[in-house]
């Protein structure tokens, strides 16, 4: 069964894969692998790092087709060797197909068609939760974690247009897409994680 959780940097997905996973491996006693896309095979491009720290004038460049294409790339790459053929009952990719449609309407790629048509070999997974956060809260955690920031992360009006194609799924509805509260102050991870296990309990 592959699982993956989506959202913005600071939505808490490495705490909810962990949990998850834990979850997996002490209540059903089930094997686990925990993975994560982009792979550093793409975030170390040094392409994607100039354009993700505002090095390279995007108006006047196909920058954004280029680091699709590489990032369509590193998935397939990275499902055929970590997925594939993985022996494991479970796998959790923090991140996966999702958030490539998700970052790169809201960064300007306009055909969709496109972008769907270059990721077209990589499977679906059985389960995808969404987990939705303010943008500035989002922002906020990611201070606070590392105190480091891109330029596209301090971009508010990029960030909400993530956060509604996470939303509005304009890639296409799908029944095993859940969008999850990731935030606020009464939304402890504890919660979001008994809500996420109840879901693939009651569906698998």
């Amino acid at each position: 069964m592959l699982i993956s959780i989506e959202g913005i940097d600071g939505a808490g997905k490495t705490t909810q894969v962990n949990m998850l996973s834990d979850f997996f491996r002490t209540k059903l006693n089930k094997m686990v692998y925990i993975t994560k896309q982009p792979t550093n095979f793409y975030r170390s491009y040094d392409r994607f790092k100039s354009y993700i720290y505002g090095k390279i004038d995007t108006e006047n460049s196909k920058i954004l087709y280029e680091l699709a294409l590489i990032a369509a790339t590193d998935k397939l790459r990275h499902y055929e060797t970590e997925i594939l053929h993985n022996e494991s009952d479970i796998i959790i990719s923090d991140r996966y197909i999702h958030s490539t449609y998700a970052y790169f309407l809201a960064r300007g790629i306009e055909e969709l068609v496109w972008l769907k048509e270059i990721n077209k070999f990589l499977p679906m997974p059985q389960f995808t939760f969404y987990l939705d956060i303010n943008i500035k809260e989002a922002l906020s955690r990611i201070i606070k974690r590392d105190n480091t920031i891109t330029n596209e992360e301090k971009n508010l009006k990029t960030m909400s247009f993530v956060r509604d194609n996470f939303i509005l799924q304009p890639w296409g509805i799908s029944e095993n897409y859940y969008i999850i509260d990731g935030g606020g102050i009464n939304n402890s991870p504890e919660k979001i994680h008994e809500n996420i296990v109840q879901i693939i309990l009651n569906n698998m």
